[in-house]
């Protein structure tokens, strides 16, 4: 008969080791509750715009477009206070409102009727002692003289007329007549050659050509000066009629300007010419 073991009993866990476990659960557990108390807190965070556009096909319900009428209310919100007489702080100036603008009435002078020329008696006198000539024109006429008296014009009406101001061309009832005098100015190419006649003159330094047509040329006397009349028809278009005066070293020019369709009288114009002085 074999021989019986004595029973063994099994070793009783541990006080310290229960305590552990114990511990380690408990901290488990709570950190299972901290962090699903933080995640149900945390604010979900916001989509981009990149991210928007890609889930808005998704999520976007279609809605009709409504368009906002603009604001037109323009009426302002603050209210200014009235105007007082409270002096003004030092330094300070008030402003004058500008003056009215002044309106300018300008009355024109009497226009020189082409029927009706004023006796020669009563005809003004102009010396141009700067070109060394005088003329006599009508006292209903208007004289325009330069500062250097190279260009003298004489008008049949009021040149400062705001009428006729910038007109191309004067109106068919006026006309005006041009003298032009450089004594000792003369360019090279105007300057007299030897014994050169005044027709030879007009020529040689273009004052007609080719293109022009002249209508009527004659030879003659002014002040005992030798001297040529023509009628011309310009290229460009206009009528001209000019008296060249050669005088030792220079040229006098006396021009009227017309057009075709008025036949303009030449007694004033033949006055002039007639009592025409020159220096000697």
């Amino acid at each position: 008969m074999p021989e019986r073991q004595p029973r063994t009993s099994r070793p009783s866990p541990s006080p310290i080791g229960l305590a552990l476990l114990i511990v380690i659960t408990s901290i488990l557990i709570l950190g299972a509750l901290f962090l699903f108390t933080i995640g149900m807190t945390v604010p979900v965070p916001a989509q981009t715009g990149g991210q928007q556009n890609a889930l808005a096909p998704a999520t976007a319900t279609p809605e009709a477009e409504v368009e906002q009428e603009p604001n037109y209310d323009l009426t302002p919100t603050r209210v200014l206070p009235p105007p007082t007489d409270a002096p003004l702080p030092p330094g300070f100036k008030t402003v004058p409102p500008p003056p009215e603008p002044t309106k300018i009435t300008y009355t024109p002078g009497p226009t020189a009727s082409p029927e009706k020329m004023i006796p020669f008696e009563k005809w003004n006198e102009y010396v141009n002692e700067q070109q060394g000539f005088t003329i006599k024109y009508p006292s209903d006429w208007y004289l325009s003289a330069g500062a250097s008296g190279q260009t003298t014009q004489i008008f049949s009406y009021d040149l400062n007329d705001p009428a006729v101001m910038g007109y191309k061309g004067p109106p068919l009832n006026l006309t005006h007549i041009d003298i032009y005098a450089r004594r000792g100015q003369l360019s090279q190419v105007d300057q007299l050659q030897g014994n050169e006649t005044v027709r030879d003159w007009v020529y040689r330094t273009g004052r007609v050509s080719e293109d022009d047509k002249v209508i009527r040329e004659e030879e003659f006397l002014v002040d005992g000066f030798p001297a040529l009349r023509q009628l011309v028809d310009f290229g460009y278009g206009g009528l001209m009629q000019a008296v060249y005066v050669k005088r030792p070293n220079d040229v006098i020019l006396i021009a009227q300007s017309y057009r075709e369709e008025w036949t303009v009288p030449n007694e004033v114009f033949d006055l002039i010419i007639q009592n025409l002085r020159i220096d000697k």
